[in-house]
């Protein structure tokens, strides 16, 4: 594992799966990082994900003094990623954030997606007990 690192910068670069034949629908990975293999002395996570969408939810214990978090990710091709609807990270299951940069992109007719994405991440911000600064570009 990585017990103590600090700082992790997750780049995704959005190509497809090349193994799959064209009948085949690419197999949906999501990622859910839980607190038995978490991150206990991460403090910035970055994702980048400006063509796919997003793939991961926070659990509960996963990252306990993640205060700096930095999300880029196209709207268009985030589904559902929570139990409680569209867009839900789990942030709430960050205990020490203080900052949250979003970069939420679309490409084409979406802006509604965009639009809801952004509104989502601003109210699970504003519901985070912490209340951090929510910057969103």
């Amino acid at each position: 594992g990585l017990p103590v690192l600090r700082c992790l910068v997750l780049e995704i670069d959005g190509r497809e799966n090349r193994n799959t034949s064209l009948t085949e629908e690419p197999e949906v990975t999501r990622v859910i990082v839980c607190g038995e293999v978490g991150f206990p002395c991460l403090r910035i996570f970055n994702y980048y994900s400006p063509i796919a969408g997003i793939n991961f939810s926070f659990a509960a214990g996963a990252m306990p003094i993640v205060d700096d978090l930095s999300i880029a990710f196209n709207a268009a091709k985030t589904e559902s990623v929570g139990t409680s609807g569209d867009f839900d990270l789990g942030i709430e299951y960050l205990p020490s954030l203080v900052k949250i940069r979003c970069y939420v992109y679309g490409y084409g007719d979406d802006s509604s997606r965009v639009e809801a994405a952004e509104a989502a991440i601003r109210e699970a911000a504003n519901a985070h007990p912490n209340r951090p600064t929510l910057d969103l570009v």
